[in-house]
């Protein structure tokens, strides 16, 4: 369900944080979907427990997930707070992206055609791996 990457020197946290993530706000994993076990899904990835059990944790408190006693952990429906959030976010990473991209001299049309490139790139990506 999650590729992760442990040579790729992002955090294991944080890639599996990211995935859940993209697969809530994409749709991929749609509103009442109930995720694996923290166990499970250690098992699953080859990771701590405890790593898992932080990413959910986080998740929760930023509104991408659901606890439900004795039930299990689920993708919670995409709010209208989570709607600003995410726009949020993304505001605030296209701003780093935009800010280095002029520090290291590429002009607005470049730094316009790399993300249209890179974009294009994630979306043919996905369309190969999809079954």
């Amino acid at each position: 369900m999650f590729q992760l990457d442990p040579r790729s020197g992002v955090p294991i946290y944080l890639q599996l944080k990211e995935r859940i993530r993209h697969q809530v706000t994409s749709g991929r994993l749609a509103p009442g979907t109930r995720l694996p076990t923290v166990r499970e899904l250690a098992v699953d990835l080859r990771i701590n427990a405890n790593t898992v059990s932080r990413v959910y944790s986080e998740l929760q408190r930023e509104g991408y997930l659901e606890t439900r006693q004795g039930s299990g952990t689920y993708v919670r429906e995409v709010g209208r707070d989570l709607r600003e959030a995410r726009r949020d976010r993304v505001r605030e990473l296209l701003r780093e992206i935009v800010a280095e991209g002029l520090n290291l001299g590429y002009t607005q049309e470049e730094l316009i055609a790399a993300l249209k490139a890179e974009i294009d790139r994630i979306h043919d990506k996905d369309r190969r791996d999809s079954p």
